[in-house]
């Protein structure tokens, strides 16, 4: 993809939608961005601009045409303007959590799982108090699993009743375990999965 880029080829890909429907598409790639784990093409099809997820492309093929750049193209400023539109369509979540050292080393490096925005409240003994936005509930379930066990879900309360199911589901069913009090979780850390949106 990225030479295609470079060789200012045109191509013809077929993609996933987010339904998971195909469709196929011939574009003028513009630039590659990545973006927490997630690479993005942007391209043009005719006079729009569009942003495809280069791990929903099934196939690429490069045409016999050159490339069509628009004229003043700077990919940067797209990508900035292109980024606050889309967030300005997406559902918000906003999570109140603590991370401690490990989980705040990892927090914008778990993929599609990386909060969308972060207010910093305060420090205390190496754990930091959060504000982070996400999609919705699942993600944001999904993101501080990922992070844990350095996490302590302080709200809302739908979130830590959410952390505290999926986190006994989670563990082994052996009679005797202490359970894990509600809001915070027990894995270690690991890589989330990947997830479209």
């Amino acid at each position: 993809m990225a030479a295609t880029v470079r060789d200012d080829r045109r191509l013809r890909i077929e993609y996933r939608r987010p339904d998971r429907s195909p469709s196929t598409s011939d574009i003028d790639p513009l630039g590659l961005v990545h973006k927490t784990g997630t690479w993005y093409l942007v391209a043009a099809r005719g006079t729009t601009r569009r942003v495809f997820r280069v791990d929903r492309v099934i196939t690429a093929t490069t045409l016999d045409a050159p490339a069509q750049r628009p004229a003043g193209f700077e990919l940067t400023t797209f990508w900035q303007d292109w980024k606050q539109s889309y967030v300005r369509t997406l559902p918000t979540f906003e999570a109140h959590a603590r991370l401690g050292p490990t989980a705040m080393r990892f927090r914008n490096r778990i993929g599609p799982l990386a909060p969308r925005e972060v207010t910093d409240k305060r420090v205390d003994d190496d754990w930091t108090e959060l504000r982070l936005t996400f999609d919705d509930t699942h993600v944001a379930t999904a993101a501080l699993l990922a992070l844990s066990p350095e996490v302590e879900v302080l709200g809302p309360p739908r979130l830590r009743t959410s952390i505290a199911t999926a986190d006994h589901e989670s563990l082994p069913q052996t009679r005797g375990e202490r359970q894990a009090p509600a809001g915070t979780t027990r894995q270690t850390p690991r890589e989330a999965p990947r997830e479209g949106r």
